[in-house]
């Protein structure tokens, strides 16, 4: 029996047209049509318009030209000269959730194409490229699990809707909020490990929703203040989302915690001993009640290794307590575990994870739930 023929995903093409020769518009277009047009369909403005588009009013052509881009997949942006109608496409695309990508053959870099495109390439190949697999990463949860049991398509849209909602009940401004949270809540969702072969719950996209809002609103940045008070909106909209963040059970929970702890190496350096007077090669080598500490972190996804490392003598706490900060170093959590151990009070640790863009997201995971649990020393928000 023949197979369907697999359906191609769709690029709309965006460059400057004012002040630039019919050879500039035209010339990167046919390149990028011939050398992708077996795994791509094209949007074109400059060929792709019928009769009743000519002659109408700003307007008019406006809304058909956003039409065109809500039909994208993605956007590749060619950057001949700066333009106004570049600055729109890539603002729009990004409001709606649509990934952009810019070829900037001239290395122009500008302020604008740095805040709206999710990425840009000195050449068109390596755009094309770059948009790809943007492309391949929002489509790869296909399918949606709602409450009631039932499936439906996954549809980024319903994402960029409950954004703009939010923002606009917070007072925010929708098209940054959109353009600051979409691709993290898009990252949360595709790099955990919530949704199998294509699938994932709509319980899981709040959640990511939520965790992506509450961590960014914690970072002290300029990100923060863009998007301030949304956290408390949302948990007002979506109460059951992590369980408003605040109060997370011990059993299994969507948002990168376990209910069982994950494969993660666990070793004092090298022959160094440690505070309960011995070296320690794996989990079970730390005793009670300590162990139990170091279970609860090793629930949170992404953790590679904890490290113990240097011990003190201090105050010893009447229950075991943990401190966690950011690093210096890349990819790192430094920690302290402060325990009545025959050697010290104080064992100091470092939580190495796996991807070092995710550590600040891991750090507001590990304080919020160790915090739930009265394991924190010093509840606070993740450092900058």
């Amino acid at each position: 029996m023949a197979t369907r023929p697999k359906k191609k995903r769709v690029v709309y093409l965006s460059s400057a047209v004012g002040g630039c020769s019919q050879e500039q518009i035209q010339a990167w277009r046919t390149r990028i049509k011939k050398r992708w047009g077996k795994e791509f369909d094209f949007i074109d403005p400059i060929t792709d318009f019928d009769d009743t588009e000519v002659g109408t009013s700003p307007a008019g052509a406006l809304a058909a030209r956003r039409l065109r881009i809500r039909k994208a997949d993605g956007v590749l942006v060619y950057i001949l000269r700066e333009s106004a109608g570049i600055v729109h496409d890539m603002s729009y695309a990004q409001s709606r959730g649509i990934p952009v990508v810019a070829a900037d053959p001239l290395l122009q870099r500008g302020h604008l194409l740095r805040h709206y495109a999710d990425g840009i390439e000195e050449t068109e190949t390596k755009a094309m490229k770059s948009l790809r697999n943007l492309i391949r990463k929002y489509s790869r949860r296909e399918k949606v699990v709602k409450q009631d049991g039932s499936e439906e398509a996954f549809n980024q849209t319903k994402i960029v809707r409950s954004i703009r909602s939010t923002a606009q009940a917070a007072n925010r401004d929708e098209d940054m909020a959109v353009a600051i949270l979409f691709p993290q809540v898009m990252d949360e969702i595709i790099n955990s490990r919530w949704g199998t072969n294509g699938v994932v719950t709509t319980t899981a996209i709040r959640d990511a929703i939520a965790i992506v809002i509450d961590h960014l609103e914690s970072s002290g940045t300029l990100e923060a203040e863009q998007i301030s008070g949304m956290s408390e909106v949302w948990r007002r909209k979506e109460p059951d989302s992590l369980r408003s963040l605040l109060h997370i059970p011990q059993r299994a929970v969507s948002g990168g915690i376990q209910d069982k702890p994950l494969r993660v190496r666990v070793f004092s350096q090298k022959s160094h001993s440690t505070i309960w007077g011995k070296a320690v090669k794996k989990m079970s080598d730390i005793p009670a009640p300590a162990y139990r500490v170091f279970k609860e972190i090793s629930r949170i996804e992404g953790i590679q290794e904890i490290r113990l490392t240097k011990m003190r003598k201090g105050h010893g706490k009447d229950e075991v307590m943990v401190d966690l900060t950011a690093s210096t170093t890349a990819g790192l959590i430094e920690g302290k575990c402060y325990d009545k151990g025959v050697k010290g009070q104080v064992q100091m640790f470092q939580i190495r994870v796996h991807n070092p863009d995710r550590v600040r997201l891991i750090l507001t995971r590990l304080i919020k739930h160790l915090s739930s649990m009265g394991l924190l020393l010093k509840p606070q928000p993740a450092a900058a």
